[in-house]
């Protein structure tokens, strides 16, 4: 995943399996890395002992707005990778790609 990105963008890990990456990029650029990385993951094949394997992930995108908290951002995020998950996983989904989410309230 490293590869995909610039040094300044960081990725951390946010709860139990999923990550998040900091961009300061537009929509479309960071809907573009988000393919990007989620087609190499797609493409690798992992070993464990003599089995090998590859998996798929899902990206969710949210755009920070001025002044809002980082927990609302990863609430929205957060909220988007649910919807890529909904549709059958191994897919991107940006919070343009389903409107406004402000007043969308939170999955369990």
């Amino acid at each position: 995943m490293k590869g995909h990105l610039r040094p300044n963008e960081p990725a951390f890990r946010y709860g139990g399996e999923e990550l998040v990456v900091l961009l300061h990029a537009s929509e479309a650029d960071c809907r573009s890395i988000g393919e990007r990385i989620r087609k190499a993951v797609g493409e690798h094949l992992f070993s464990s002992g003599e089995s090998e394997f590859s998996i798929t992930i899902s990206v969710g995108i949210a755009m920070a707005a001025h002044g809002e908290p980082l927990s609302e951002l990863l609430r929205r995020a957060d909220h988007c990778l649910y919807i890529a998950k909904g549709r059958g996983r191994d897919c991107t989904v940006s919070q343009s790609d389903i409107g406004s989410l402000a007043n969308i309230e939170p999955h369990h």
